[in-house]
């Protein structure tokens, strides 16, 4: 449903985008809206985007807003999994300085 206008990649460019849609990999798209504003546009609607409130429970509309968060980090580095890791994987410098050589 949502691939059909906004295509698969989140680009935009869907088959049957009405015109020019948002990018949702764009890192200043991503910035300027608020997980709360593309929950009511996924409800409400807004301009070319209707609405899909009726259509979407609001689990699922929770899980789009997750989703189009997603694309916005397609081109992203993975966010580190260790509090004193850098995204490359080496340890910090304050983790580097603390750790005992052998």
């Amino acid at each position: 449903m949502c691939a059909s206008c906004h295509g698969r990649e989140g680009l935009g460019n869907g088959p049957s985008a009405p015109g020019v849609l948002a990018n949702f990999q764009d890192p200043e798209w991503q910035r300027s809206r608020s997980d709360a504003d593309i929950a009511s546009v996924i409800r409400l609607g807004r301009g070319m985007m209707p609405a899909f409130g009726e259509q979407i429970v609001p689990a699922g509309i929770e899980a789009l807003v997750g989703h189009v968060r997603r694309l916005g980090n397609a081109n992203a580095e993975p966010a580190p999994t260790d509090a004193n890791a850098t995204p490359t994987g080496e340890p910090s410098p304050e983790e580097e300085s603390t750790t005992p050589t052998p």
